[in-house]
């Protein structure tokens, strides 16, 4: 939904995907197509993909239609994408009987679907923000004598997203101590034994009537920023800090 002037943004949800996690998120299709030995599928909902992305396709009606792993062509939309798929030419057709499974590794260069059960909420937010951190360099010149700035350079630009959470979960003991992946199940862990927490942040930001406004995937580094109170009457609240990597998947949808 498009940003208008009466829109309030008031409610964050943050998930992480760690890196090196197996990519398993399924979708429905709507739709098929083919023309030219390229095939037109078109989802039930967002399927999350991306050129390059490795898809399995099941269940399909059509012929020739049930291929993978093979790599996604084109995104013309949220929920649809093309592949390769040689059979004869077929106009649109509802086919809802489909499943699209994408696979896959976590990295800076995949990224796991909407529907993928490796990402965890970092919990109920008590705050969030986001910050760009630059460094700039002046360039002068005479005019005609004495130097004027000809002109501002931005030489480094980062992007820090920040939020504080009010739940002490697995994950927030795993980033805190730096220890191994941890889960619901965990019963022990080796403080220090870890590596560093880079994975996908998957940020959703909803306003004032509860309508989402914005979706934003980025690659990066999740750690814990300060200390963490352990005692008191209130809840314990990590503060997570978010620093944004280079990634040609990093995207954002209003």
């Amino acid at each position: 939904m498009p940003l208008t002037k009466d829109s309030m943004l008031i409610g964050s949800h943050v998930y992480f995907a760690r890196e090196g996690g197996t990519i398993d998120a399924d979708v429905a299709s709507a739709s098929r197509a083919r023309a030219s030995n390229v095939a037109t599928i078109v989802t039930a909902e967002a399927h999350g993909l991306y050129v390059g992305a490795s898809v399995t396709l099941t269940g399909f009606s059509g012929v020739g239609y049930n291929v993978g792993p093979t790599p996604v062509l084109s995104v013309p939309s949220a929920t649809s994408f093309t592949i390769a798929c040689t059979a004869a030419d077929e106009a649109v057709t509802a086919d809802t009987g489909g499943n699209v499974n994408q696979t896959g590794t976590v990295s800076s260069t995949s990224r796991p679907g909407p529907n993928d059960d490796l990402w965890v909420e970092i919990g109920v937010l008590d705050s969030a923000s986001v910050s760009q951190n630059k460094t700039q360099v002046d360039v002068w010149g005479p005019r005609p004598g004495k130097l004027v700035r000809v002109k501002k350079l931005n030489t480094k630009r980062e992007i820090v997203l920040k939020f504080s959470s009010q739940e002490y979960s697995p994950l927030a003991a795993e980033v805190l101590y730096h220890t191994e992946e941890l889960s619901g199940t965990s019963t022990q862990f080796n403080p220090l034994s870890g590596s560093d927490k880079r994975g996908w942040l998957k940020t959703q930001r909803y306003d004032q009537d509860d309508t989402l406004i914005e979706v934003i995937d980025t690659w990066g580094l999740l750690e814990i920023d300060g200390d963490v109170s352990m005692g008191g009457e209130d809840v314990v609240k990590p503060q997570y800090i978010f620093s944004v990597e280079s990634s040609s998947l990093n995207s954002a949808a209003l």
